[in-house]
């Protein structure tokens, strides 16, 4: 079994074990008890079936430490995953990944509520399969609702069981840090020159080249700095994805005939709502369980996560007018049902000629579209050069990414080597994190870009 199989694998597991346990940890026998168990069970159901992406990005990113990386670089030509590997994740990396899924499952939950989605991987989305539980819960009682009473009563449920998603992501990270014993397992290695406290500070980092330099002394860092860092990263993942969902409905009336604005709103949305919790925190998460100090690990997780996030958004943007396979289990065109606003729209606007556009904006202005108006839209992205505009931005994403991985490794390298710069060429140095960890990276990078 390759190594993502593996991982996956455990990540599942470990997440049914989890739920089970935090769910509803105190089963009630009263008569109302009935439909928290079934809240308690789609949770489960919600849970099945996703990617893991964040998990996999985190577990890699955390394989970056030579202590814990016992294979040497005699392995370097090998496949990422074709090499078969059984062997058990770390118990502290491996809740960390879960307890990112388990937050990603509860984002999903509000975001079908919100858009109105009701297929989610195929399945009835929550607050459709929660609407129906609760009607048979009112049978219990030989009374019945209508279908209005039964629609919000889903809802309000399905927003419950969201919020209780958010909460055990949270138990799950703090469970893992009470229990881990870290303080002779982590060592902070490197260091930033500069420390950035403020979003706004870590983005302008994020544009410029900063380099590590080596601590003079190797000191262990305590449990408890790292259960702060930990907890502060997953507060902050959550917080940030609550600013970016409120500006996405902003984003959502913003006047079609200025779509430089939507492509401005986009940026800042898809960084908090996308990126922050699809890659950021996890890559951030990886880093810390990889033995970094939290500063520079904080700075390289944004640097690197920001633009693999953002890109992860515009290929999911794409997928929802070019088939994908294997298919997402959400029926194409989702998107332009709801009218909203993305990057792909903003470009066609701008790439479309007069007609196309005014096309474009009739459409959009309107209460909803039908099949065929969808159809129509699909075919302007197409000819506007708007998808293969979006296919250029990932591809410029892809090398900006590369160059932050590029950056990361050479820091390392250097720091382990003991020297601020490279060996030169007639002085090999072997480093001590294995190709195929750095391979894994690069791969979760640009599986989450959707390219090569």
């Amino acid at each position: 079994m390759d190594w993502y199989s593996s991982a996956k694998d455990q990540v599942n597991q470990r997440l049914r074990a989890l739920i089970s346990e935090l769910a509803y940890p105190d089963p009630d026998s009263t008569p109302s008890a009935a439909l928290m168990r079934a809240v308690a069970e789609q949770a489960h159901s919600s849970d099945e079936g996703g990617k893991r992406l964040r998990a996999l990005g985190l577990l890699a990113f955390a394989a970056l430490n030579p202590r814990s990386d016992p294979r040497n670089n005699s392995d370097a030509t090998s496949s990422p995953a074709a090499t078969p590997t059984s062997e058990p994740l770390d118990p502290f990396a491996l809740d960390l990944a879960c307890a990112l899924e388990l937050f990603q499952t509860g984002a999903l939950v509000h975001d079908d509520i919100m858009d109105e989605s009701v297929l989610r991987r195929g399945e009835d989305s929550a607050w459709v399969a929660l609407a129906q539980q609760y009607s048979h819960y009112s049978e219990l009682f030989h009374t019945s609702v209508d279908q209005h009473s039964q629609v919000v009563g889903g809802r309000g449920l399905a927003i419950m069981l969201g919020d209780l998603f958010a909460t055990i992501s949270l138990i799950a990270a703090n469970n893992a840090c009470s229990q881990a014993q870290v303080e002779t397992a982590v060592h902070p290695r490197i260091e930033p020159q500069a420390h950035a406290q403020t979003h706004a500070e870590l983005q302008a980092h994020a544009q410029t080249h900063v380099e590590p330099q080596a601590h003079a002394e190797s000191q262990a860092q305590t449990a408890a700095q790292l259960a702060s860092a930990v907890m502060t990263a997953m507060l902050t993942m959550q917080r940030e994805v609550e600013i970016g969902q409120v500006l996405d409905q902003a984003n959502s009336i913003t006047p079609l005939d200025n779509p430089e604005e939507i492509v401005a709103n986009c940026w800042s949305v898809y960084e908090r709502k996308t990126a922050s919790y699809t890659s950021i925190i996890p890559f951030t998460l990886g880093l810390l369980c990889a033995g970094l100090d939290e500063n520079f690990a904080r700075l390289s997780g944004f640097e690197i996560g920001r633009t693999v996030g953002i890109g992860f958004q515009i290929h999911d943007d794409l997928m929802d007018v070019v088939p994908s396979n294997p298919p997402t289990g959400k029926p194409l065109g989702g998107d332009i049902r709801e009218g909203k606003r993305t990057i792909l729209l903003a470009d066609a606007l701008i790439l479309a000629d007069p007609d196309d556009r005014h096309t474009l904006i009739n459409l959009y202005s309107k209460s909803a579209r039908t099949n065929e108006d969808v159809a129509q839209v699909m075919a302007i992205f197409q000819r506007s050069g708007a998808i293969e505009r979006s296919w250029q931005r990932l591809q410029e994403l892809k090398h900006s990414s590369d160059e932050a991985l590029d950056k990361l490794e050479h820091a390392l390298h250097a720091q382990a080597s003991g020297q601020d710069e490279p060996q030169a060429q007639h002085q090999p140095q072997a480093s001590p994190i294995s190709e195929q960890a750095w391979e894994r990276v690069r791969s979760i990078c640009a599986r989450m870009l959707g390219v090569k």
